[in-house]
């Protein structure tokens, strides 16, 4: 059985009376991420020219030193032919850090 590893990253989604809803996209499993990626694409870099970005910003999301987008989340998955859920957790969460708990996993 492969690792779990997560990674956070905040996404700012709207603001509701004066406060803030955020997302907290969290990548599942990097390792399976990675292995999906080399199976569809071969390699981060084609994988990286064939949704729009650079290979060094893939990188970067996946090691979790970098926060996608939600397009760039949405890219990801699209190119992998999964639904952004199958690769991330979604949470809402407000500005005082209370979860909403909308996970969809």
């Amino acid at each position: 059985m492969l690792p779990k590893i997560t990674f956070l990253c905040i996404l700012n989604l709207t603001l509701i009376k004066g406060g803030e809803t955020m997302v907290r996209c969290i990548l599942k499993n990097e390792i399976e991420t990675r292995v999906l990626i080399a199976e569809k694409r071969g390699s981060l870099k084609s994988f990286a020219e064939g949704i729009g970005i650079s290979q060094t910003y893939l990188s970067q999301i996946l090691k979790g030193t970098r926060n996608p987008s939600p397009n760039i989340a949405h890219k990801i998955s699209k190119g992998l032919d999964k639904n952004i859920n199958d690769i991330f957790l979604i949470r809402n969460v407000t500005n005082d850090n209370h979860q909403l708990d909308r996970e969809e996993a």
